[in-house]
């Protein structure tokens, strides 16, 4: 739901150490693109707190959205360059630092498609919550727990999805790490994805050879190492 890659001009300066705010101008919400399509831009800020023991970060950005699958009913077509199509989102954390081994944090994000000319508007909100427990020094386990709510469903506005009702999914992970020296680390990861609207199935194909559809639960599991330069 966060955009995670941005084009564009962003300024940013501390009002105290712990405070700081940013403002930018950006391309489009959700598409990375260099050259853009029109003149029309998305526009973000962000407010930050960084204490000893707790922060939180505020980020807003609103604006254009040319992703394909937001197609404009003037012309039945990519919203590319079109005001008519657009998003915000707000994505807020929080911190905390409990005690010298066990952090946690939340987070909500909402996300919002809107338009006089948009063919499908819809929020999306979504929650998580997470803490992470340092055994020793290398080693830690964490947990994380994640729940959406898509009105319209927000892999429509994306370009994919059943096309009516909305989306509802929870998820929770489990991760656990150790570094086996000060480069190299190994991580172990297992989490459990469930669709809580028993729809069309969003998640991985169904072995059951007598059903070809997906599947509306699965569990997940990865292992790597991880080696840092």
């Amino acid at each position: 739901l966060i955009p995670i890659v941005n084009t564009g001009l962003l300024a940013q300066t501390n009002i105290t150490d712990e405070l700081s705010i940013a403002a930018g101008v950006f391309n489009d919400v959700y598409s990375d693109t260099s050259i853009d399509d029109s003149r029309h831009k998305a526009y973000f800020s962000q407010i930050a707190y960084k204490g000893d023991m707790f922060g939180f970060k505020v980020d807003s950005i609103v604006g254009k959205n040319s992703a394909s699958g937001l197609q404009s009913d003037f012309t039945f077509g990519d919203c590319d360059g079109n005001t008519a199509c657009k998003t915000a989102v707000l994505d807020a954390v929080a911190t905390a630092q409990l005690s010298d081994s066990l952090e946690a944090w939340f987070q909500f994000v909402w996300s919002r498609h809107f338009g006089n000319g948009i063919l499908r508007e819809g929020d999306t909100h979504a929650l998580a919550t997470a803490a992470r427990f340092h055994v020793t020094e290398d080693t830690s386990f964490a947990t994380r727990v994640e729940y959406l709510r898509a009105e319209n469903n927000f892999n429509i506005a994306q370009g994919g999805g059943p096309a009516d009702g909305y989306a509802e999914v929870v998820t929770a992970t489990f991760t656990g790490a150790h570094s086996l020296t000060d480069a190299l680390t190994l991580r172990a990861e297992l989490r459990y994805d469930g669709n809580l609207t028993h729809n069309v199935g969003p998640f991985a194909q169904d072995n059951d050879p007598d059903n070809s559809g997906t599947r509306n639960n699965q569990l997940l599991g990865i292992a790597e190492l991880y080696y840092e330069f």
